[in-house]
């Protein structure tokens, strides 16, 4: 994924709702640090957009004709300087929201979010960090509620983490990559690794879906 640069920076947005995309272009022309550059009606035009206009950032539906977003968000993948991806969409549930950012999105919204969450997003997104709204986690912590995961512990972080893997549970529970993480706390990607594993047993969880439940009730993830 392309660093994020000097700002302005500059953004393609996708809907096949013109009204969607006439909000969000007000929105835009009122933050002097983004530039809209391009609209697209579908996923083949925004595909065929981001490649004219290397764009740094790319709001996108999900359901929209000729490609779906989420096959636009493959393609995106494969540019030699991805955009970064905030999805917004109207059918929101937890395999969407694995999905997309399974393949690249960096933020997630419904679109029955008010303006000033997507512009909430857009500045946490240009800081090159993560944006899940409130519902989209009240979506995942539900799915988590009703899985036949273990029972998240009810212990507090000090007493069962170090600092130094608290730091990590952190980075990891706001979209981190092992990678990022590694790099935001100067380790290798490797300790990294180690220190998850051992997380994970110390706190007798699976996955990462875990990690995150367990660091929003414990109220260590920066991104709500």
């Amino acid at each position: 994924m392309k660093p994020i640069p000097h700002f302005p920076l500059s953004v393609v947005i996708a809907d096949d709702h013109a009204l969607i995309r006439v909000g969000m272009r007000v929105l835009l022309e009122n933050m002097a640090d983004f530039r809209l550059v391009a609209e697209a009606e579908d996923g083949e035009a925004l595909c065929r957009l981001a490649r004219t206009h290397e764009p740094d950032i790319v709001i996108t539906d999900l359901e929209m004709p000729h490609m779906d977003g989420l096959a636009a968000l493959i393609e995106l993948q494969t540019l030699p300087r991805p955009p970064r991806v905030i999805v917004l969409s109207m059918h929101v549930t937890a395999e969407a929201i694995r999905a997309a950012t399974a393949h690249g999105a960096v933020a997630f919204l419904s679109k029955d979010a008010l303006l000033l969450e997507l512009e909430l997003a857009l500045r946490e997104v240009a800081r090159g960090g993560r944006y899940v709204s409130a519902s989209v986690s009240d979506i995942l912590l539900k799915e988590l509620s009703h899985s036949t995961s273990p029972p998240l512990p009810q212990d507090a972080p000090d007493a069962l983490l170090s600092p130094r893997q608290i730091e990590v549970l952190k980075l990891l529970a706001d979209g981190r990559s092992v990678k990022e993480t590694a790099y935001a706390l100067g380790l290798s990607p490797k300790t990294v690794e180690t220190h998850r594993a051992q997380i994970l047993h110390r706190l007798g969880l699976r996955d990462t879906a875990g990690l995150v439940a367990y660091a929003i009730r414990h109220g260590l993830r920066s991104v709500e």
